[in-house]
């Protein structure tokens, strides 16, 4: 592995308390790790290199550019990961909610979170209690096959709903959403868009449902072009997209359960 190698050469000169070179090829002692410097042609080369280092607790600096898990595309589908896998974290919810655009705007997305404020309920069940609220539903709005596939799913007029981060206080009386039909419609296409990839990383592997949130909400075109053309440097952000897939294909032998 070529990061490998890269780090342990560097944890190798780092240490060395005598020359590891003969004089005539530019010998060296003990290298303080600022002395070093590793260049690579593209941005999604710099996560195997990032993770060797971390790996063998060696300190570094990314000059230019940003670290590749705290890069916009890869923190957008790690959010949707982590919302899959949680749909009380309403902090990944509120990252992808409109990412790529689907029309809800931050006056909604304020007006939300105060509503599920007031009643002390995560987001994602806002929503579930405005789909709740609606007689006629809009088609992208999906219910899972299988109910166990909704951790959010239980009967909300029970008085306390299990999450991951403790006990969630329910309320039988909700009383009436703010929001107009439109917006409800770009709300709950969102929460069928959710409901179908939480019932899908119940059979999928890691990497099967990452391309399955990228082919589903568009990502891919999100980057590279559509309607609404590319977004700056949308290339090289698709290949990050593709250095994450990657990682993932490491850990398909686990399920998010």
């Amino acid at each position: 592995d070529e990061a490998a190698f890269v780090a342990e050469e560097v944890q190798r000169l780092a240490k060395a308390d005598k020359p590891v070179l003969s004089k005539a090829e530019g010998g060296v002692e003990g290298l303080p790790l600022r002395g070093f410097a590793v260049m690579y042609r593209t941005n999604a080369q710099s996560r195997p290199l990032e993770e060797a280092f971390v790996r063998r607790n060696i300190p570094y600096r990314l000059v230019g550019g940003t670290r590749f898990y705290e890069r916009r595309e890869v923190k957008d589908l790690l959010a949707y990961l982590r919302l899959v896998h949680n749909p009380f974290d309403s902090v990944a919810l509120m990252r992808i909610v409109n990412v790529p655009p689907r029309g809800i705007g931050d006056r909604t997305l304020a007006e939300l979170t105060r509503w599920a404020g007031e009643r002390n309920i995560p987001i994602y069940a806002a929503l579930q209690l405005i789909a709740d609220a609606e007689p006629c539903l809009p088609a992208g709005r999906r219910d899972s096959p299988d109910d166990s596939a909704h951790p959010a799913r239980p009967p909300w007029r029970e008085p306390v709903l299990s999450s991951a981060e403790g006990p969630v206080e329910g309320r039988a009386d909700v009383g009436a959403h703010p929001f107009r039909t439109r917006t409800v419609g770009a709300l709950l296409r969102f929460l069928g868009l959710a409901n179908e990839l939480i019932a899908a990383a119940k059979t999928a592997s890691l990497s099967e449902l990452l391309d399955t949130i990228i082919e589903r909400t568009g990502y891919r075109e999100h980057l590279l072009g559509g309607e609404s053309g590319s977004l700056p440097d949308g290339q090289e952000r698709w290949e990050n997209v593709q250095e994450l897939r990657t990682v993932a294909n490491q850990y398909d032998e686990l399920k998010l359960e």
